[in-house]
């Protein structure tokens, strides 16, 4: 990369001494990497440079040097076959060069880096260690691990290494979502659907995939499930109530075989964060009572959304509002569309606790990363999972004071990363 940087320079000045007659030094053409990733990979401001002493504007010496370099031959050969080393080579006013490298010669050039091995080990160390929080494939309690999760782990798993190479702590979290719309719906199927057997499926996770599937089948069209299923969820946010309890042992079973589909392919975690926790623990709450502090919060006293507390994400109050909700795989979420004239919608509020008392997914997700950021004042319990799925020690949260490990939190991150 350097030496084609340095023959790009030398070409300038050779064009700027055969076209103006001016003599100018390699600083005067040295490339620089463009503020905006837009402008492309490498810029010159050669141009701008010479403009008086050419007595010519520093656009009309980009344009015709921008012209003369797309004549020139940046090439290389891979499997002797010749591309290109650039997309383009364009100007941009006032008078600037910009060269874009084309995707033949990127992957040529991390082709010859991954040959060569990258030697780290006499890399500078960040002076600072910073903690890092990381979310990569969470799988709700619901079905088996699909390959988008196994993607995203992917993604997750070199941003973790990268960091952990560069001297930072990052801990990867596990979110099990143990409340709300999907665990109630795959409850409601173990206790409903006899007609699926687990016997019959290699995995439970797999079994509880199809009872799932079914179950919301039956759900969408019956009113009196759909009303049964709103009450399990309410007494679902009672951690003593014996129907969560049941619910626990049910979303732990998934979470364990869905962790050893993801222990197969060697990916690990440090943390299962158990979304009861954070009801249990008082988290949710005390989020909450900040979020009512926000002007942006508000309790909604009209319309289809009536006593539901909202997130105003256009910056004007909704007064009235109809409701659109969208139940997707990985959150259920709720949001409120307000319509002007015509019927034309052109923002959206977000509902983060429902007019029946039950907080969101997206409330409890507000409530989950302010705890990363240790804005709440409150933490967890730890204690250990030992499942046998990982070389490493997982923790899980838990709401139980016994529980209660010293040494351990995975609160006060620095950063949070998410891969979705």
């Amino acid at each position: 990369m350097q030496n084609l940087q340095h023959s790009i320079s030398i070409k300038l000045i050779e064009l700027v001494k055969r076209e103006y007659s001016l003599d100018i030094d390699y600083e005067t053409a040295v490339l620089e990497k463009p503020k905006k990733e837009e402008w492309g990979d490498l810029a010159s401001t050669v141009a701008l440079k010479i403009s008086s002493k050419a007595g010519h504007s520093p656009a009309d010496i980009a344009k015709k040097l921008c012209f003369l370099l797309n004549n020139e031959e940046f090439t290389f050969t891979f499997n002797d076959v010749v591309y290109p080393i650039f997309e383009k080579i364009d100007f941009a006013f006032p008078g600037f060069i910009n060269f874009k490298f084309s995707v033949p010669y990127l992957l040529n050039y991390a082709l010859e880096l991954s040959s060569k091995g990258l030697n780290v080990k006499d890399q500078k160390r960040p002076n600072i260690s910073l903690k890092i929080a990381l979310e990569h494939s969470n799988v709700n309690p619901n079905k088996a691990a699909h390959v988008g999760h196994l993607r995203n782990a992917c993604i997750g798993q070199f941003i973790e290494r990268v960091y952990e190479k560069m001297g930072h702590d990052v801990n990867v979290q596990y979110y099990e979502d143990d409340l709300g719309v999907q665990v109630s719906t795959s409850l409601m199927g173990t206790m409903e659907l006899k007609d699926i057997n687990p016997s019959d499926y290699e995995k439970f996770d797999h079994y509880a995939w199809d009872v799932y599937a079914k179950m919301e089948s039956l759900i969408v069209q019956d009113e009196n499930l759909q009303k049964k299923r709103e009450h399990l969820m309410q007494r679902l946010e009672d951690s003593k109530d014996e129907i969560s309890v049941e619910q626990s042992k049910l979303a732990d079973r998934i979470l364990k075989d869905q962790l050893v589909t993801f222990g197969k392919l060697d990916f690990d975690y440090d943390v299962i964060i158990r979304e009861k926790d954070i009801v249990s623990l008082g988290l949710w709450n005390r989020a909450f009572e900040k979020l009512k502090t926000n002007p942006n919060v508000y309790l909604a006293t009209s319309g289809p959304s009536k006593g539901c507390w909202m997130i105003n994400m256009s910056g004007d109050k909704n007064e009235d509002a109809g409701s659109l909700i969208s139940d997707s795989e990985n959150q259920e979420e709720i949001s409120v569309q307000e319509p002007l004239g015509g019927g034309r919608v052109i923002e959206e509020d977000k509902v983060i606790v429902r007019s029946n008392g039950v907080p969101t997914y997206t409330g409890k997700d507000i409530a989950y990363h302010m705890w990363k950021y240790g804005l709440l004042g409150l933490d967890f319990y730890y204690r250990e999972l030992d499942i046998g799925t990982q070389k490493k020690i997982l923790w899980t949260t838990s709401s139980e004071e016994s529980d209660i490990s010293k040494d351990v939190s995975f609160s006060k991150n620095d950063y949070v990363i998410d891969v979705i």
